[in-house]
């Protein structure tokens, strides 16, 4: 089967968007599909491109509204490519104003799924801080996408929820279908170190929770342990006992990860509620055999709970935080040898094949 992905993020970001979006598109190329990506042009060059994707790039300018102008240029290029390359399903990454590839599809008959994977409106708001007008067109953007795809698949069943209540959706077009991992690439590799290290990668955005580890940073502290904290985000972090790095490469983060103890995903409790959360990096950390402590965040909270591959902890705790902290530390011997086969073993059950393979059964079962 030939598949068109498209999506308006930029391929050259090291970020959860464009994990996702490659890894699926990998996924899918496992499944023996031939997949053809289409995008915005790339602010930098591409690195390590899986040789089995084919990649087309739309030049659109650098500017505010670069996403307007690539979605106004599809209705150029996806009729070539329907025909030219004899697609016969088109994938969409959902975002504010990604309408158009829907409208075509569904006019030349092309099945079509669209994935959502936040909540649009709410992320809007915090990246781009829009006008009322422009967040009211984006909304029946979005409505009009969902209308116009045959399927739709939500990362988390609170997406599911949300969408349909909000849209009107029937229960049968929405999939719940969780994130996932590139287990070949993220492999339970390790090299020697010297400190008891602690990762943190993310945002500072709210629900991230890098001011609940700042806080659990500062109690850990206190007790004088050799634990080092390295801290991945976008925003330089300056506190005592700890490493950080700014929007790294995949291939740094690749390398980072061999040599982590233990990882944190301090996630907070409003966004839990609000949409749910399939966090990448998460599925990262155990495809590299890294135990977790997390915050609960539904499904993949409860595996790593029930297959010992982590702890779960409460929201918004830095205390509860700290102390599982130090009693991952203090029991490292006996304890993390197991979680960390338990996690990379975690970690298969939603390698992107898997992922994508449920996605088409969906799709055309």
């Amino acid at each position: 089967m030939n598949i068109l992905m498209i999506s308006k993020i930029d391929l050259s970001r090291p970020t959860g968007e464009t994990e996702h979006f490659l890894g699926l598109a990998t996924g899918f190329t496992k499944l023996g599909h031939k997949v053809l990506l289409l995008c915005p042009k790339p602010s930098s060059r591409l690195k390590n491109i899986n040789n089995k994707i084919n990649y087309i790039f739309v030049s659109s300018t650098q500017n505010r509204f670069k996403s307007f102008i690539f979605q106004l240029l599809l209705f150029f290029y996806l009729p070539i490519l329907f025909l030219r390359y004899k697609i016969n399903f088109v994938y969409i990454r959902q975002g504010p104003f990604l309408l158009i590839p829907a409208l075509l599809s569904r006019f030349f008959a092309f099945y079509t799924a669209t994935e959502i994977n936040g909540l649009l409106q709410e992320d809007m708001k915090i990246l781009y801080n829009p006008s009322e007008l422009i967040m009211h067109f984006s909304e029946i953007c979005e409505k009009l996408s969902y209308k116009f795809s045959n399927k739709i698949i939500a990362v988390t069943p609170q997406l599911k929820y949300f969408i349909k209540q909000k849209y009107s959706i029937p229960d049968s077009k929405i999939c719940v279908v969780s994130n996932g991992v590139n287990t070949d690439f993220y492999t339970m590799e390790k090299i020697r170190h010297e400190y008891f290290n602690v990762l943190f990668m993310g945002s500072n955005a709210k629900w991230q929770g890098l001011d609940v580890l700042l806080e659990t940073i500062d109690a850990v502290n206190t007790r004088k342990l050799p634990i080092k904290f390295i801290i991945v985000t976008n925003k330089q972090v300056y506190e005592k006992n700890t490493e950080c790095f700014v929007n790294i490469e995949r291939e740094a983060v690749k390398n980072l990860l061999k040599k982590i103890d233990i990882a944190v995903a301090p996630y907070k409790k409003f966004r839990n509620n609000a949409s749910g959360i399939s966090p990448i990096k998460v599925f990262t950390y155990l495809s590299s055999g890294i135990p977790v402590i997390v915050s609960n965040i539904g499904e993949i909270g409860h595996e790593i709970e029930s297959k010992n591959a982590g702890i779960v902890i409460e929201s918004d705790n830095p205390g509860k935080l700290s102390e599982a902290i130090i009693y991952m530390y203090r029991n490292r011997k006996k304890t993390l040898e197991a979680m960390s086969e338990n996690a990379r073993l975690l970690a298969e059950k939603y390698d992107w094949k898997i992922v994508a393979s449920k996605i088409i059964d969906f799709v055309y079962n």
